[in-house]
């Protein structure tokens, strides 16, 4: 009986076990990891929307105060273990809207954009149906997913 399994596995590739497990955890670690909480995703999100805004030069360098908001929430969380994030807040934050007009300054020092493209790429689709930053986030990590399953 282990033979026929061993067998079994033999007839795997190696690829496909690997974008089957991409996808299972990929999508497991884009939602149960919470919002802005990997290191400098803050920084990272904000020029990725810049980005899909076409705004390649940081010219100007600013962003939605949406955006800004949002990310405001959960900024005393990460590398305090003390600190957990509430599920309301998750789903107050899903509340802000982006208002086309009200802008800040994001006071960026990232001057590349080519790596933002896959982030950018969801964030201007999440924007077709959506004006919640925090879904736009999301969907930028669901594309930059995809975007590793597709190059690896």
């Amino acid at each position: 009986m282990l033979t026929e399994i061993l067998e079994g596995i033999n007839t795997f590739k190696v690829e496909k076990i690997f974008l089957l497990f991409a996808i299972i955890f990929g999508f497991l670690s884009i939602f149960v990891t919470p919002a802005f909480q990997v290191p400098d995703e803050y920084a990272h999100f904000s020029r990725s929307y810049q980005v899909s805004e076409l705004n390649i030069s940081h010219s100007p360098d600013d962003i939605p105060t949406a955006v800004s908001d949002v990310i405001n929430l959960n900024r005393n969380i990460p590398f305090n273990k003390n600190v957990k994030v509430n599920i309301q807040e998750v789903i107050n934050a899903k509340k802000i809207a982006i208002v086309d007009n009200a802008r800040e300054k994001s006071f960026l020092t990232i001057d590349v954009f080519v790596p933002y493209f896959p982030q950018a790429v969801g964030i201007k689709i999440s924007r077709l149906f959506s004006n919640s930053p925090l879904v736009h986030m999301y969907w930028g990590r669901v594309l930059n997913l995809l975007m590793y399953i597709l190059v690896s």
